[in-house]
């Protein structure tokens, strides 16, 4: 069975800095991975280079049998990012980053999906308010609900519970 992901000797240098060298990970479908270290231990960097943001220095990342380094738009096709910080526009409602996300993507029939997962992130109150109003938690809910909208092949959450009750 070919994997969602596989990462062979993923190397991403910044300058003089190396900040992720030499990692590996093979993960198939329906499974759920961590990545687990100490602060610029580098998981920042190697999930926004596994959801096709940032490229490898060195190393073949394929997402659902998409190259990182040749195709990262096909890669981003088939991934969901949250990441760790950031990514809401200030003066847009939940609802208006849904549907540019669904024009983005070229998604029809999105509403029904919008609803259900504003209503399951508890969102669905604010769906009509603006974000830049909006708690460090429900900020974060957003990002899960925008990154998990399009039924992507591969999820990546970078600290999705960061200011986020546990409900």
């Amino acid at each position: 069975m070919t994997p969602v992901l596989l990462a062979q000797g993923l190397v991403v240098d910044f300058g003089a800095v190396r900040a992720v060298g030499g990692f590996d990970l093979s993960v198939g479908e329906a499974a759920s991975v961590a990545l687990v270290g100490r602060n610029g231990a580098g998981k920042s960097t190697t999930m926004r280079v596994l959801a096709g943001v940032l490229p490898p220095t060195a190393g073949t990342v394929q997402v659902a049998g998409r190259d990182a380094a040749t195709d990262p738009s096909g890669v981003r096709a088939a991934v969901g990012y949250c990441p760790d910080v950031g990514g809401l526009i200030p003066r847009a409602t939940p609802w208006e980053h849904l549907q540019l996300a669904a024009r983005l993507r070229g998604m029809d029939g999105w509403q029904d999906r919008a609803r259900d997962l504003l209503t399951a992130f508890d969102l669905e109150s604010a769906a009509d308010r603006v974000t830049a109003g909006f708690s460090h938690g429900m900020s974060r809910r957003l990002s899960v609900v925008l990154a998990a909208f399009h039924e992507p092949r591969l999820l990546l959450l970078d600290e999705p519970f960061d200011g986020v009750d546990p409900l």
